[in-house]
């Protein structure tokens, strides 16, 4: 049985921190990796008061000290991701962690566990004492120039016997094959990482390299707002003063609402939407490229003419269903992905299931489109961080037909949910035209 610690070494927290910043689930994100690097020192030193939303925001993203959060969350999405990110690499590298980071929600302080392996019963020596013949037994002053010999069971007492295998050799033949499998394994790995940031840096060409900075437009929801009548009618006949800041409003079965006292707007935007804009602005970023952020109703048709766009959200982007309208895969109603070719496969969303479409295709009339289109609000973040991710999109792209950089291409993408958050993804169907 393991044994959970939670008074870890600053040192195997160091390597832990190292492992996860040289992992693919950070490795793609430098404002990610700052930021949890700022989390952990500031968690393992105490200093509490320096993981607050708006310290953050000043300290890593250099924002004004008194800028307002409630207009620039920034710091609560690049935290979500990372918390996203962290179950996403504990997921993959069950077996080989030690040290495990977390940062649990409602708080921005990390902790800090360790599973320890009981200890082992018996040792060399005691296994020499029952009878038990050990070849490599502990070096003694007596023995420590000696050769351990292996006799040949066919060789004649009289003949003079030669040793045939030595610790010595065993020992640097063993790092030799371990300096060369290391060399390999990291070369491979390098190349690998070349080839991925290629694949990744042809799939963004049209939208890093056009001579218009590419429009960013993320969907939103329509919903209804009370009118200020109906809260006073409501903050009167409960007994509420003026003076309190808004609270909840409970409607019980007698309450009577009229189409009057409800004000839609079409201005909200989901967390999903957000976490996913935070991450390609990073991926486009990186690339050194300016980006044109919209929402709402802030676009139009002239906007997209002989501009790339990359819009962001499912159901909530109505310029991405427009502009998708008859391809093979699509949003059906109740939360579903269709088939039009094949209207027996559909992919249907559930509490630890989610999907989502990634079309990347040449809309003619308009610029070129990066479409991410999410059932719900877990499969947004997990195809926006595949399409930004180098390691993941280029292992995807190396399996696509010759000349795919030319082509329109659909994938439909599935995400395991883990309390709403996306650990893990994979591709469910694809197709190039």
């Amino acid at each position: 049985m393991l044994e959970i610690r939670t008074e870890v070494e600053p040192g195997l927290v160091e390597i832990a921190m190292r492992n996860l910043s040289e992992s693919p689930a950070f490795r793609s994100s430098k404002q990610c990796r700052l930021l949890l690097k700022y989390i952990v020192e500031k968690s393992l030193a105490q200093q509490n008061d320096l993981l607050r939303e708006r310290v953050i925001g000043a300290e890593v993203f250099g924002r004004a000290p008194d800028y307002d959060t409630g207009n620039d969350p920034i710091v609560r999405a690049r935290v979500g991701e990372i918390r996203k990110r962290l179950a996403q690499y504990y997921q993959e590298n069950r077996d080989s962690t030690v040290v495990t980071i977390t940062v649990p929600s409602g708080s921005y302080r990390a902790i800090f566990t360790q599973e320890e392996s009981p200890p082992s019963f018996g040792t060399v020596q005691d296994n020499a004492q029952e009878g038990t013949q050990n070849l490599l037994a502990v070096e003694t002053p007596e023995s420590k120039q000696q050769d351990v010999v292996v006799p040949h069971p066919q060789r004649s007492g009289r003949e003079p016997q030669r040793p045939l295998v030595t610790l010595p050799r065993i020992a640097l033949f063993s790092c030799l094959i371990v300096v060369l499998s290391l060399g390999s394994v990291v070369g491979f790995r390098h190349h690998q990482e070349e080839r991925n940031s290629g694949l990744t840096k042809r799939f963004w060409a049209p939208f890093i390299s056009s001579a218009k900075p590419p429009i960013i437009y993320i969907g939103a929801n329509y919903f209804y707002r009370l009118s200020n009548d109906y809260l006073k009618r409501y903050r009167k006949t409960h007994n509420i003063e003026d003076t309190v800041p808004a609270s909840p409003i409970v409607l019980t079965d007698s309450d009577v609402v009229s189409a009057k006292d409800l004000n839609w707007t079409h201005s909200y935007t989901g967390y999903g939407d957000v976490a996913a804009t935070a991450r390609i602005v990073s991926a486009l970023t990186e690339f050194g490229s300016k980006y044109d952020l919209r929402y709402g109703d802030d676009i139009t048709i002239s906007d997209l003419h002989a501009t790339p766009a990359i819009l962001l959200g499912g159901y909530s982007n109505l310029w991405s269903i427009q502009l998708t309208q008859g391809f093979r895969y699509s949003l059906g109603h109740e939360g579903k992905i269709i088939d039009r070719d094949d209207k027996t496969k559909v992919w249907r969303v559930d509490s630890q299931n989610d999907y989502a479409i990634i079309s990347r295709f040449d809309a003619k009339t308009a610029g070129f489109v990066l479409s991410i289109a999410g059932v719900g609000a877990a499969a947004n973040q997990a195809a926006a961080d595949f399409v930004g991710d180098p390691d993941r999109l280029g292992k995807f792209l190396r399996q696509a037909p010759n000349g795919w950089e030319d082509k329109n291409m659909q994938l439909v993408l599935h995400t395991t949910v883990l309390n709403h958050v996306p650990i893990s993804v994979d591709v469910q169907a694809l197709y190039f035209w």
